[in-house]
């Protein structure tokens, strides 16, 4: 009897420690990394019953050496998952429902990261690069700016952060595209 007793405590111990170690995952799984300089926009997902927006617009699974560069326009890096509802709220944002004028300030590279393992490294040397844990996505950067998560109430602070990295491109006012940073361009 007094082994079933022991065994019963330590289950339970366990379960106790997993329940913990969630918790702590969870609550963490969207902070921002104190050490890093750059900005970070996080959100966290809790409730399973969010649905995006009914949209036709979809990222475009880029790889790489699609990525091209314009004096006109800065880039936007998206990592997304394949099925992630707020991938495609993002999408369907930054694709068609963003106010239009701009439309004109940037281009979007899009890296499919659940079912392409092959775009996970580009995404890890940019979370390196900006001193980030990725925990999730979608991933975004901007500039020297990254976002993680999205929800419509980011829309504000998305196009501030538009803006804000096009004018210094424009300006040539001390403007970072992190890609060019990471391959020494």
């Amino acid at each position: 009897m007094d082994k079933i007793k022991k065994l019963d405590i330590k289950i339970k111990l366990i379960f106790l420690l997993a329940v913990a170690m969630i918790i702590v995952f969870v609550a963490t799984s969207f902070a921002t990394n104190p050490k890093s300089d750059v900005q970070t926009i996080s959100t966290s997902v809790e409730d399973d019953s969010y649905t995006a927006p009914s949209t036709d617009k979809e990222f475009t699974k880029n790889v790489e050496s699609d990525i091209k560069f314009n004096d006109k326009k800065i880039n936007i890096y998206v990592f997304w998952g394949n099925g992630c509802p707020h991938c495609a709220a993002l999408a369907n944002y930054l694709l068609a429902d963003i106010p239009p004028e701009y439309m004109n300030y940037y281009d979007v590279y899009s890296f499919e990261v659940w079912d392409n393992a092959d775009n996970r490294p580009l995404m890890q040397e940019f979370a390196d690069k900006l001193n980030y844990k990725v925990s999730g996505v979608p991933f975004m950067i901007i500039g020297n700016k990254h976002l993680a998560g999205y929800s419509s109430g980011m829309n504000d602070q998305l196009l501030t952060i538009i803006k804000e990295q096009y004018t210094k491109m424009i300006n040539n006012d001390n403007y970072v595209d992190t890609y060019k940073q990471i391959k020494g361009m």
